[in-house]
């Protein structure tokens, strides 16, 4: 895999193979759940225990973006899961995901799926509200699209997912006006 892009992509399709699987089990609230984690080790490579973890933990929406790009790529160390058990950082994730994805792309994926607006994330978004209205807007798209109320978690990792794939490696919700798309083409400043 040469770029960002392709690499986002890839990580997408590994999720959507996973969730067809039943392998990943999702929440809201936590990065990742579990009573039982005894046989990962406290720090190293966390490639080789990427399947354990996931058979142990609930993970959220981001969580799962982490499995599936270490399983690819193995670029992170079992330490961030432990740290992740028990502080919930999200500059902790943006440092992993920030190497396939813009910043304000991670902010706004943690909002879709925890359906609140993330303001603990340094400049990503700066209007809450801003925020608040591209998150309800790709919420609303599902909906329509899996002509429902409700969505399943697993609906909307799966949506996301794909808008990544659509979008040649980006998140980028439907109607997303300029200052989204000018800030989210330009490559992080620190991936």
């Amino acid at each position: 895999m040469d770029t960002n892009r392709e690499q986002a992509i890839a990580v997408a399709k590994d999720i959507l193979g996973h969730l067809q699987t039943e392998r990943l089990k999702l929440c809201t609230g936590d990065y990742f759940r579990s009573d039982d984690l005894s046989q990962l080790p406290s720090a190293g490579l966390l490639q080789p225990y990427v399947d354990y973890v996931e058979r142990q933990c609930r993970v959220c929406g981001l969580a799962a973006f982490i499995l599936s790009f270490v399983r690819l790529f193995g670029k992170a160390d079992c330490k961030l899961i432990h740290t992740l058990r028990t502080d919930a950082r999200f500059n902790l994730v943006e440092v992993v995901l920030k190497r396939i994805l813009h910043p304000m792309q991670i902010a706004l994926i943690e909002s879709c799926f925890e359906e609140s607006v993330r303001l603990d994330h340094g400049n990503a978004i700066q209007n809450a509200d801003a925020q608040s209205q591209l998150t309800e807007k790709f919420l609303t798209e599902l909906r329509i699209d899996h002509r429902k109320a409700d969505l399943t978690h697993e609906d909307v990792l799966t949506g996301v997912c794909d808008n990544i794939i659509r979008n040649e490696g980006q998140f980028i919700p439907e109607g997303a006006p300029d200052w989204y798309l000018t800030c989210c083409t330009q490559p992080s400043a620190e991936a």
